[in-house]
């Protein structure tokens, strides 16, 4: 048993990002294996893999259960720095997904403080990913750059992706169009290399489209958004879907086709819904305020504004809630 058990973190290991949905399934039958096993470590590792696939799933509540959960193992029965190191950088991850930047960079730099050589480039990548949400571009560059050298000369195929995925991010936000959609070919190309990453490849599809958009090529725009919701669709990129869903809605009301504009965010919603993506609703609810209030059409616009604040209610603390609410009250 030890053996397979063995087996089956090897196969999650090398599978996680390219067949995310057969990993996590391996990985929740290895957990009942390995604590029959009382093997903790084996224990820690699984609830840290099973986390990570599920941010990338867009499952964020289920994604920090397990990853406190490892977290919570290696504290009572661990010491193997190089297994806190992966845990603090999943935890780390999983802020950066909920906009808490502040301790998004604790964690990650937690986690480059034990000086792991094979994730070095990792946090190198994450770090300059929350410096861009930050934009903090030169911070950004600098990590974005030393970690694509470092994944080079380490011949890391892997990781070298999510560098140029981040530079071409990078250029996107100081709107340096051009360099951005470079970027962005380059990691596709990276992609189909290693026939893997359908995640990052669905990423870089929409953000294609995203720039396109944003240099007002509507058809080019639609062109690549609906790529990316094929690649989403087909690998059941459920958080990616909702997102291209509205992508493509915000475009059609570009062209000023209002019924696309409603019926794309329709869909959206539905899906997120159906997945458990509230977030995403709220960003949906809020596009389809807008657009009333633009259109006077107050009274729809209001029932948006009331479906948020009730939304909200549900996905913030009680804190957070009331200043939201009590905002988006005195702007009505």
């Amino acid at each position: 048993m030890k053996n397979q058990l063995l087996q089956h973190l090897d196969f999650i290991g090398q599978n996680r990002r390219n067949d995310p949905n057969k990993a996590i399934e391996v990985a929740n039958e290895s957990l009942s294996l390995a604590r029959l096993l009382n093997d903790k470590h084996s224990e820690c590792r699984l609830h840290n893999y099973i986390g990570g696939i599920s941010l990338q799933k867009g499952n964020l509540d289920l994604g920090k259960q397990h990853l406190f959960n490892s977290l919570s193992i290696y504290n009572k029965d661990l010491e193997d720095l190089d297994l806190l190191a992966r845990i603090k950088l999943s935890i780390g991850s999983y802020y950066f997904d909920i906009g808490d930047f502040e301790n998004s960079l604790l964690y990650f730099f937690q986690a480059l403080h034990y000086n792991i050589k094979d994730i070095k480039a990792a946090l190198y990548n994450n770090i300059a990913s929350v410096y861009l949400r930050l934009n903090q571009y030169d911070e950004a560059f600098e990590y974005l750059f030393d970690g694509l050298n470092i994944s080079e000369a380490l011949n890391d195929k892997d990781r070298r992706i999510f560098f140029l995925y981040n530079i071409g991010s990078a250029y996107h936000f100081r709107k340096e169009y051009l360099s951005a959609i470079n970027y962005y070919h380059q990691t596709t190309e990276a992609i189909e290399e290693i026939k893997g990453y359908q995640y990052m490849k669905c990423l870089c599809l929409t953000r294609i489209g995203i720039v396109n958009s944003d240099l007002e090529r509507y058809k080019s725009s639609l062109k690549y958004f609906d790529k990316a919701l094929n690649v989403s669709v087909k690998h059941d990129l459920a958080r990616e879907e909702v997102r291209i869903l509205r992508h493509i809605g915000e475009t059609k009301l570009l062209l000023r086709e209002v019924k696309a504009f409603i019926d794309f965010h329709t869909q959206s919603i539905e899906k997120a819904r159906v997945q458990d993506l509230p977030q995403e609703i709220l960003i949906s609810y809020e596009n389809l305020k807008n657009h009333y209030e633009k259109e006077e059409n107050f009274s729809v616009a209001y029932q948006y504004a009331i479906e948020i604040i009730e939304l909200q209610k549900k996905v913030f603390s009680k804190e957070r809630d009331t200043k939201i609410a009590n905002i988006a009250m005195r702007k009505a």
